[in-house]
């Protein structure tokens, strides 16, 4: 038996999880931007590759630069 523990997301669950329309997912999906599974005809998504493609997104802080004394 093939091992299912992994946690599947609807396109609407996804949207509210990123906090972005389904329009925009279906757009990143189209653009291969973030991978997805295509059951059933049904199109899910694995939270934990919703995770890493957060994680990839991070921009990071620009250092600070100590200023000249007058």
């Amino acid at each position: 038996m093939p091992n299912l523990d992994f946690d599947l997301l609807t396109l609407p669950e996804a949207a509210q999880l990123l906090r972005v329309r389904v329009s925009t997912l279906l757009a990143w999906r189209a653009q291969r931007r973030l991978p997805f599974h295509k059951v059933g005809g049904k199109i899910l998504l694995k939270r934990g590759d919703l995770q890493r493609f957060i994680e990839a997104s991070v921009i990071p802080a620009a250092a600070k630069t100590p200023r000249k004394a007058a």
